[in-house]
């Protein structure tokens, strides 16, 4: 267990930066977003709008984790001088991609109704790997017209 807070506590420095408090505020929509995935995610089926369960699948899983990456990425740019970091964007990428496979993990054994999908935590993957590589192809661009 110690290991676990050591290594979480350590690469949310990474992701938030060395002054976590003062960068706690920037990411509370990210944050925000993530309990309401965990919270949807373990809901029995019959609870969730039927609206959303009418559309493909695959579309929602990604456009959650997309959503949830670009929330994160959004202020961490606004925030930088820098040019883009390679170890965040690894570490948003692992770090998100194995909450969603960990929310999988999480429906197939503790949901009623909802089970283990691999289509699903691939979607949350891609849904994450598309936002990495779309807001730091738009951040580099941005960064270089100045």
């Amino acid at each position: 267990m110690k290991f676990l807070n050591f290594f979480l506590l350590n690469n949310m420095k990474i992701l938030l930066g060395n002054s976590i408090k003062s960068n706690f505020f920037k990411y509370t929509p990210a944050f925000g977003w993530g309990v309401f995935v965990l919270i949807m995610s373990l809901l029995p089926s019959s609870k969730i709008p039927s609206a959303l369960i009418s559309l493909q699948d695959i579309y929602i899983h990604f456009s959650i984790y997309f959503v949830l990456a670009a929330l994160i990425i959004w202020p961490y740019e606004h925030s930088r001088q820098a040019s883009t970091s390679r170890s965040f964007y690894l570490y948003l990428f692992f770090l998100s991609s194995l909450y969603g496979w960990f929310i999988e993990f999480l429906q197939g054994t503790f949901s009623e109704k909802r089970q283990f999908e691999v289509s699903d935590g691939i979607s949350n993957t891609l849904g994450v790997l598309v936002a990495i590589f779309l807001f730091s192809a738009y951040f580099k661009f941005k960064k270089s017209r100045k």
